[in-house]
């Protein structure tokens, strides 16, 4: 599976999501996130969770990019980063910010996603060979 694949199986994406954590173990070529994501919808009654928490693991790391953040943005404050999520590929501007050697360089069946953190106006990219999801509840996605 990959971060993509993950995003069309949660209830809102990875859109409007909260980054606790952040972890890159590069001996296990793993990335690990802790987020609280967007649950209900509009039509939802208040015994839907307007967000729930959830582990990301990206599996086979090639590499996690972490843009510094915009000086004029409040990048100090405290709390989780406010972020959204897109497929790297099927966004052009997105994919021209790339050296194409890199991207020559990964194999076949990696992917490459990209988080804009709304709180820094920067990107976190992040290419690995495959991705997992859980929810904290140990509920499973909707496939």
């Amino acid at each position: 599976m990959t971060l993509a694949e993950i995003d069309k199986l949660l209830p809102n994406g990875f859109h409007d999501a909260d980054l606790m954590s952040l972890t890159i173990d590069y001996v296990a070529r793993t990335v690990g996130m802790k987020m609280e994501l967007s649950y209900s919808g509009p039509d939802d009654g208040p015994e839907v969770p307007r967000y729930k928490p959830g582990t990301v693991l990206a599996l086979g790391l090639h590499f996690c990019i972490l843009e510094s953040p915009c000086a004029k943005y409040d990048f100090n404050a405290p709390g989780p980063l406010w972020v959204s999520g897109y497929e790297t590929k099927s966004t052009p501007q997105l994919m021209e910010a790339f050296d194409k050697q890199l991207l020559a360089k990964l194999p076949s069946d990696a992917f490459v996603y990209t988080f804009f953190v709304h709180d820094w106006n920067a990107f976190i990219h992040i290419s690995a060979d495959s991705a997992e999801f859980a929810w904290d509840d140990g509920g499973q996605l909707s496939q």
